[in-house]
């Protein structure tokens, strides 16, 4: 059985625990690869695998010094050519530009470069990410592959019948639109407009879940602090159970996406499959993914009104977010972990494929 080596490996992450499970059925052994840090020894002589499969590069790359980022890239670089000429493969999956907390972006950018070389094939999920990386790596596009980012909807059955109770334990009014941000809560989100945004509208009926882990404490004292002044926002910071996740999408009317840069995301395939309408910045890589329905609810990144404006007419016309979060559901169920570990094994064994 062909092995491949998923560098980092994050168990707690659905994106590769459900891609593991698609390429064994594929007829691929995916080996977890760990969190981080040095692999060589384990590539030569432990998993002698067919592929390394890397997902994120600064967890090899970034420290928190720049000689020490430096001096982690010069390894990692040495490292990566002395597997490739094994004859092992070299895929990368590029689910961002830079890390999120934009830590020696220069060094990371390098490390970009050099994987555009040595790759035997670069996996992204929109066209739009594609023709970026060829232009800011200069990867031919025979290498790049695209694969849209697959649903979520068999890990998270929707949990229509809890969103009553959840709702009323917060205190809800049935009649209230409730507008729902979760995931991480970090800066590039861009959380504190969409606070801003929220007291802004000119609905009463209206409240607003802010829902997740902040990544420093001192940003969750800075949300707490721009929340506190309004009754409509609910703040739940903190670990969330997987289990719950349902829950609060179902409590939920629109998921609110106001990010200030991205490339892909997860999360909005994740809300899509819970046939929820959406409030997005219009980033070409984002509007590809979403049906035509959801335009109402998409306002140009540097347009500082667009936010407030989106969420006024999420407040105003209720009704017809029923059947955008329908139709999200729909344009997200084709795209399936299944094709996209078909995708990978042909990648991984082109001759086979061929």
């Amino acid at each position: 059985m062909t092995s491949v080596v998923h560098l980092p490996f994050y168990k707690d992450n659905p994106y590769q625990t459900l891609l593991f499970e698609a390429l064994r059925e594929e007829g691929i052994n995916p080996i977890n690869g760990g969190g981080g840090g040095n692999f060589l020894r384990s590539v030569l002589f432990r998993w002698k695998p067919q592929a390394l499969h890397f997902h994120w590069l600064h967890p090899y790359v970034v420290r928190q010094s720049w000689l020490g980022t430096w001096l982690r890239l010069l390894q990692f670089v040495c490292e990566t050519a002395l597997i490739r000429l094994t004859g092992c493969k070299i895929v990368w999956t590029v689910h961002n530009i830079s890390n999120h907390d934009g830590k020696h972006p220069f060094a990371e950018r390098l490390a970009g470069q050099w994987m555009g070389i040595i790759s035997t094939a670069v996996i992204c999920h929109s066209q739009y990410a594609a023709r970026e990386i060829q232009k800011l790596w200069r990867i031919p596009p025979e290498r790049c592959k695209v694969i849209p980012h697959p649903n979520y909807i068999s890990r998270y059955p929707n949990q229509r019948n809890c969103g009553n109770t959840f709702g009323r334990n917060l205190n809800a009014n049935d009649n209230n639109v409730t507008f729902l941000f979760f995931g991480r809560i970090a800066p590039y989100k861009g959380i504190e407009s969409m606070i801003t945004a929220f007291k802004a509208i000119s609905s009463t009926r209206v409240r607003l879940l802010i829902v997740g882990n902040p990544i420093t404490q001192d940003f969750a004292d800075q949300i707490e602090t721009l929340a506190a002044d309004d009754k409509g926002i609910h703040l739940h910071l903190g670990f969330v159970d997987e289990c719950n996740l349902p829950r609060w999408f179902a409590v939920a009317d629109v998921a609110m996406f106001p990010f200030q840069n991205i490339l892909t995301s997860g999360s909005l395939i994740l809300a899509m499959g819970f046939a929820k309408a959406c409030i997005v910045p219009r980033f070409e890589s984002l509007a590809e993914v979403l049906p035509d329905s959801q335009k109402p609810l998409t306002y140009e990144p540097t347009d500082h009104q667009g936010l407030q404006a989106c969420m006024e007419i999420a407040a105003d016309c209720r009704s017809m977010l029923t059947d955008i979060g329908r139709q999200n559901r729909e344009q997200v169920s084709t795209w399936t972990w299944q094709a996209m570990a078909s995708a990978c094994r042909s990648i991984y064994l082109p001759q086979m494929a061929s």
